[in-house]
């Protein structure tokens, strides 16, 4: 089924495992639909369970009062698409249509969700403690999706390292361990690739083995990478 009637829908809360977003979108005229005059920017994520990463955006010029078609490259994993639609006057991307594959038709029915505007590249690095303790918590309003972890020992003993996705308002236990006792030899590095959606007030913790410091100074540095996505 190509193009759906519009139903709006919340922006989601459960945590999507979608590696790609939809790519190569082309705007045409959406023959025998109404729509509305202007120079509109477009985005398209994927959906399955729980929404990816949105595409990277193309602007459409409708200069007549139709429909806009956008056709677009899927991806494996969704189920479903979103299309959002922005132009002069408007706050992020607001939510306008939605299909199971190629194309999504924009009718300019808009459901009041947005999508946030502003994607920021997340990045942080700092050395282990013995003890488990926050390392990056995502703010009020934003999601985070978790990429990559590069752990690296200083040492020349092979060392251990335990790292978790904590939920919001929780605490760091085996139920949320993500990977737990990895062995370090010396002077390795591991880059572990990983696609985990993080919520408002979720975050990553992490700990690691001490070598007979009795300051309790770490040898092993991580660093995170991600995605920060603004649902404002």
């Amino acid at each position: 089924m190509a193009d759906t009637s519009f139903t709006s829908k919340a922006l989601n809360t459960a945590k999507a495992q979608i590696s790609a977003s939809p790519t190569n979108l082309v705007g045409s005229v959406a023959a025998g639909v109404a729509g509305t005059t202007g120079t509109w920017s477009y985005k398209i994520t994927p959906f399955n369970g729980g929404e990816g990463l949105a595409s990277s955006g193309i602007s459409y010029v409708n200069s007549v009062a139709s429909g806009v078609s956008i056709a677009f490259t899927t991806v494996a994993e969704a189920t479903d698409y979103r299309l959002y639609r922005s132009g002069a006057g408007y706050t992020g991307y607001l939510l306008v249509a939605n299909s199971q594959s190629s194309p999504i038709i924009d009718r300019f029915q808009n459901s009041g969700d947005y999508y946030g505007a502003v994607n920021t590249t997340a990045s942080k690095s700092r050395s282990l403690g013995s003890k488990a303790s926050s390392f990056y918590e995502v703010g009020a309003g934003t999601r985070m999706l978790f990429k990559e972890a590069v752990l690296s020992n200083s040492h020349t003993d092979t060392v251990t390292f335990n790292l978790y996705v904590v939920p919001s308002g929780e605490s760091s236990s085996i139920g949320n361990r993500l990977f737990s006792s990895v062995s370090l030899d010396a002077y390795e590095t591991k880059v572990l690739s990983l696609n985990t959606v993080l919520e408002a007030g979720d975050s990553i913790q992490a700990n690691a083995s001490e070598i007979g410091y009795s300051t309790g100074f770490g040898v092993v540095s991580l660093k995170i990478s991600g995605i920060e996505i603004s649902d404002s």
